[in-house]
């Protein structure tokens, strides 16, 4: 809500012209009184505005105002304020008197001196209005002493009349010095014992003045009053007890801006203690304050905080303060009494499992309830059972004469380990001597592909004997049977004990083994196929960092793909686009050397770049170091930035892995490109064949036969898939006799 000022009315001329009236009567004390009583100047001033609520529209409803005089146009403390609860009528005008919260009106020093005041007008929950100048009529107010000279009444300073003596000659008659017909005004003597410097007097009866008990010491913006005290050290210092009967303003220390708040001028309280330590009085101060929160925001509001400080230290935030809605915020640490009848508190515990200590608490203290063996999922004899993050526990005997049954969508429905040479984790005896029986019997209702039956697996590295995590077959000529994976047994595992109707073994779990192994003589070790779309033909998968996913080895490379998708192999890979990694010409034994490969009849390498010309139009371009160690035959190209530059040229060719440009202008940019041709040793060796021919088998297939307009039949994809397949018929083969 905003304020529009519109008119201020200061105090009438009337009051100049009652105060020089009252300095016309005549000194009989009757009539003298009477013209004081009549020409009493009311100590008011009337303004007039506008409240107006953020939108610019008027408001009528009642609002309360604070009024404040400041000396100066900005910043500063204000001399006087108030504050009134307004009505404005329907267009938000109103009309008040200032100083009319008091008895005494305005204070009557407030003009006396002849300096500016500016009114400053500011509505409740909103910020302070510009401060507009008051002029003219309200420094009418300086009438007020006008019928006092130096603060004494006229009647100070009246001489007794002269005693008649008849010695004295009368003036002659009708003469200006005739005596009145009147009686003379009356006489009052004004008497003083002294005063004390820098006091204010003090009227003690009505002819006597005296020092009072007010002092004051400098003068200005400077000026110290003191109560009671003859060297105040504040700007008011009353040394004694105050009655405020009215409100105690403590205002902000200025206008709140859209950057930051402002604070209230803070309340200081001090106590004194005596320190041992230092052997000196130490003061304890502690200051409230009023401070912004949330400034700037649609829920700006503020707080009252205490602080607190010792000796000459500035008082800092307690963490103790209070909010808009009364809400209090506690320093940190803050403990309560506590109330209530609660004499003791006792705990009690089923002894066989708990231990209870520090009870009955009837005062403080704490209460301490610890199990004797606490509850774990754990083989532990005597402790509460208690399941897992999965909901399983251990145990060591499980006893029951009925069925064990087990329901469950977890991977496993019964899990069981044992730590005996000569036992199982699971026995199953089936003592019918006919029959169809099973001594283990597992089964899968899935048709997915890696549905078990049964699973095992055999763990111990230290074993030297033939053991099988897994045994198992399928009556199907094309089924699987399924084989474990140990130790020590391969030899080809007895030169390929089995066929191509083999669908998985492990063999050896020494080092540099495998838990997957396929041996074959004349036909392929490991091969996959599907029809699936979603599904892969061969998944590898290395959850190790910076490993190896798939090695191949010949005898003269290799070839491998890296768990982060890298594919490195030692020869040549083609590709419809490759990078290139060597070693390093300059250090092949412990760096690598990188590049894009550009598909070119040539063995080419690409450097490039741009760089700006000296005040001679000429530059020095240096190259990696390793250029001239990998390269040969080199060209050049220069484009010149910017404007033309046809005389530009290669002034001297690499050398020393740098090569120098002249001709342009100077401080002309120039975009230059360097190729060179691979003569390194690797490249030596194996030279580029641009237009090799296809071998005899593969003339009339196409890497790409769809490009060309031809069947997929015809694709070398095609070819190499049938030649594989080629052969692989079922044959008799002789297996490891199993149990039926």
């Amino acid at each position: 809500m905003k304020i529009s000022v519109f008119r201020i009315a200061a105090l009438a001329a009337g009051v100049l012209l009652g105060a020089a009236s009252a300095m016309a009567q005549p000194s009989n004390p009757a009539s003298t009184s009477a013209a004081s009583s009549a020409a009493t100047v009311p100590m008011l001033i009337n303004y007039s505005g506008v409240i107006r609520d953020s939108n610019e529209k008027s408001s009528a409803r009642v609002t309360g105002v604070t009024f404040l005089l400041y000396p100066d146009q900005l910043g500063g403390s204000p001399l006087w304020m108030e504050t009134q609860n307004i009505a404005p009528d329907k267009l938000g005008r109103y009309t008040v008197t200032l100083g009319a919260t008091r008895s005494e009106g305005l204070p009557a020093e407030m003009f006396a001196s002849g300096q500016a005041r500016w009114l400053a007008v500011q509505v409740a929950g909103q910020p302070e209005q510009p401060r507009v100048l008051l002029v003219a009529v309200p420094y009418a107010l300086k009438a007020v002493d006008a019928q006092t000279l130096g603060g004494l009444p006229p009647s100070a300073f009246v001489l007794a009349a002269p005693v008649n003596r008849g010695d004295t000659p009368a003036p002659p008659v009708g003469s200006s010095l005739a005596p009145s017909n009147g009686a003379p005004p009356p006489v009052s003597n004004v008497t003083t014992s002294g005063g004390t410097v820098n006091t204010l007097p003090l009227w003690t009866a009505a002819t006597d003045v005296e020092s009072s008990a007010i002092t004051q010491a400098g003068s200005g913006a400077t000026a110290k009053i003191g109560i009671n005290t003859a060297a105040p050290v504040g700007t008011l210092d009353v040394k004694g007890s105050a009655f405020v009967r009215g409100l105690f303003n403590l205002p902000a220390t200025g206008t709140a801006t859209s950057t930051a708040g402002k604070n209230s001028q803070p309340a200081a309280f001090t106590a004194s203690v005596f320190s041992s330590a230092t052997s000196t009085a130490v003061n304890q101060s502690f200051r409230l304050q009023a401070e912004p929160a949330g400034n700037n925001s649609a829920t700006a509001s503020s707080t009252l905080n205490l602080l607190f400080a010792q000796g000459a230290a500035t008082p800092a935030e307690t963490g103790l303060k209070v909010a808009a809605n009364g809400q209090i915020t506690f320093a940190s640490g803050q403990a309560f009494p506590g109330t209530g009848t609660v004499k003791s508190v006792a705990l009690s515990a089923p002894a066989s499992d708990f231990s209870v200590s520090g009870s009955p608490v009837t005062g403080t203290g704490t209460l301490g309830l610890a199990w004797k063996v606490a509850p774990t999922n754990a083989n532990t004899v005597n402790a509460i059972v208690k399941r897992d993050s999965t909901g399983s526990f251990n145990a060591n005997n499980i006893t029951t004469s009925g069925t064990i049954t087990s329901s469950t969508s977890n991977p496993f429905a019964i899990l069981a380990t044992t730590s005996s040479g000569t036992g199982a984790a699971i026995e199953a005896n089936n003592t019918a001597t006919s029959g169809l029986a099973y001594g283990v019997y597992g089964t899968t209702a899935s048709s997915d592909f890696n549905a078990v039956g049964v699973y095992g697996a055999a763990t111990n590295s230290l074993s030297t004997t033939y053991t099988f995590g897994v045994e198992g077959r399928s009556n199907s000529q094309s089924g699987i049977g399924v084989f474990g994976f140990g130790t020590n047994t391969s030899q080809s595992f007895e030169n390929f004990i089995g066929g191509i109707q083999v669908g998985v073994w492990g063999d050896n779990s020494a080092d540099y083994s495998a838990a997957l192994l396929g041996t074959a003589d004349h036909g392929s070790a490991i091969m996959g196929e599907n029809n699936s779309v979603t599904r892969a033909t061969a998944v590898l998968v290395n959850n190790a960092t910076s490993a190896w996913i798939l090695q191949t080895y010949g005898n003269a490379g290799t070839c491998g793909i890296e768990t982060f998708g890298d594919l490195a192999c030692s020869g040549t890979i083609t590709a419809g686009a490759k990078f290139s990694r060597i070693d390093h010409p300059l250090d092949p034994a412990n760096k690598y050397l990188v590049h894009t490969a550009i598909d070119s009849p040539e063995m080419k390498t690409v450097y490039d770049g741009v760089t700006s010309l000296d005040s001679n139009g000429e530059a020095w371009v240096t190259l990696p170091a390793y250029v001239e160690a990998l390269n040969g035959n080199f060209r050049y190209q220069l484009t010149a930035i910017g404007a033309p530059g046809p005389n530009l040229y290669v002034a001297e060719k690499i050398s020393g892995n740098r090569f120098r440009i002249a001709g342009g202008k100077p401080g002309a940019e120039v975009s230059w490109q360097v190729t060179g041709i691979r003569s390194d040793a690797w490249t030596k060796a194996h030279p580029q064949e641009v237009e090799p021919e296809k071998p005899a088998e593969e003339r009339g297939y196409y890497l790409h036969p769809e490009a060309f307009g031809q069947p997929h039949e015809k694709g070398l994809a095609a070819l190499h898939n049938s030649q594989q397949k080629a052969g692989m018929q079922p044959h008799p083969h002789s297996v490891r006799t199993v149990l039926p």
